[in-house]
C-alpha cells in the first residue's frame, strides 16, 4: 500500500509540471485503483482516456476498475 501512495503522488506531481505526460494520469488511475480508491482511478482513467480515445490499454484498464467497482455502463 506505501509504494502505491508514493507513486501516486510522484504521479500527480508529474500531471501537475507537465500535464502532457498522459501516461502519468494513466499510472495514477492504476495506482489510486490499487490502493482502493477506485472511485478517483475511474476519475483519472477517464481523463487519460478523454486525451487518447484510441489507447486500448487505457480502455482495458477502465473496463476492468469498472468491473471491480460493480459499475457496469
Amino acid at each position: 500500500l506505501g509504494q502505491h501512495e508514493e507513486a501516486a503522488k510522484s504521479f500527480q506531481k508529474t500531471i501537475e509540471l507537465a500535464p502532457e505526460k498522459i501516461d502519468a494520469l494513466y499510472y495514477l488511475a492504476v495506482s489510486e485503483s490499487r490502493r482502493g480508491r477506485t472511485e478517483q482511478g475511474i476519475a483519472a482513467m477517464r481523463k487519460a482516456i478523454a486525451i487518447a480515445p484510441e489507447n486500448f490499454e487505457y480502455l482495458k484498464e477502465l473496463g476492468l476498475m469498472l468491473n471491480s467497482a460493480a459499475k457496469y455502463e
